[in-house]
């Protein structure tokens, strides 16, 4: 039942998640809700599953459960009804990811400042954007973000809107620190102690506090817990499943083990500043 778009989608971010899901959901056909909705739960609880490191996917998932429980059986009512939440749900969230984007253009001067980028975040692309519509002039480098390269695909969405945009290699940054201002992250989840996010970004805020270089974390609230993980459980299963070895190595021969995992928990006290809505 799930589309194999979402099931299978290594690329996007956290909110990117949220938003296909919301998308898939508002699209099921009127004739088809109640029995779509039947057995939507099972699909919910296996996206819950596949996506646990990715606490908005969590938090809109029991939102629509909590949801779906609460309404009655009729089909009509419960496709008005489900159409409503998700529309509130988007309104919401796409209003909370501009505050967050607002708040930290007017504390933090972009204007011709050189900012590096890691991964793909919808924060961050709604940051630019906003920059965009202010006419802040503003470089980036992007890093590629191995081994998915989801920071092509966010390269490709920012330069569209007049940015310059340097795309490297995440392990090549020490060449271009020199030149840059800050580094801008997204962040999958917010702990007490720790954020996640994706596999580099331990590296490139260590680079940063060498080379005294700010680094800021951009999310909205969804991401935020008070539970606090045993951090020694990296990268185990517990957090997320292995991905698929050969995007490291195809084929590789005897004793030779890929291993793949896409995220990493990094020190908050490595952050600067968490922007928030």
């Amino acid at each position: 039942m799930i589309p194999h778009r979402i099931a299978d989608d290594n690329i996007s971010g956290s909110s990117e998640i949220a938003r296909q899901i919301v998308d898939w959901l508002k699209d099921l056909p009127l004739s088809e809700t109640d029995a779509a909705l039947s057995g939507l739960l099972p699909s919910l609880e296996s996206l819950e599953e596949k996506f646990k490191h990715f606490a908005v996917v969590r938090h809109l998932i029991r939102a629509l459960k909590q949801h779906l429980h609460s309404i009655d059986s009729n089909a009509d009512t419960k496709q008005r009804s489900l159409s409503e939440f998700l529309k509130e749900y988007r309104q919401t969230w796409d209003f909370n990811q501009r505050l967050a984007a607002e708040r930290i253009i007017k504390e933090i001067n972009f204007n011709n400042k050189v900012v590096l980028l890691h991964s793909h975040s919808r924060s961050l692309v709604v940051l630019f954007e906003l920059l965009a519509q202010k006419g802040i002039h503003t470089e980036i480098i992007q890093t590629v973000s191995e081994p998915g390269k989801e920071g092509i695909v966010q390269a490709r969405r920012l330069s569209p809107k007049g940015f310059t945009v340097k795309l490297i290699n995440e392990a090549a940054t020490s060449r271009f620190i020199g030149d840059v201002d800050m580094l801008i992250c997204g962040a999958d989840a917010v702990y007490p102690d720790f954020i996640i996010n994706k596999t580099g970004t331990m590296m490139l805020a260590l680079l940063c506090r060498h080379f005294k270089k700010n680094f800021y974390v951009l999310t909205d609230s969804r991401k935020f817990s008070d539970f606090e993980p045993d951090v020694s459980l990296f990268p185990g299963e517990f957090w997320e499943a292995a991905k698929p070895p050969a995007e490291i190595l195809e084929n590789p021969p005897p004793n030779i083990i890929p291993v793949n995992y896409y995220f990493e928990p990094v020190p908050r006290n490595l952050a600067d500043s968490i922007f928030t809505e």
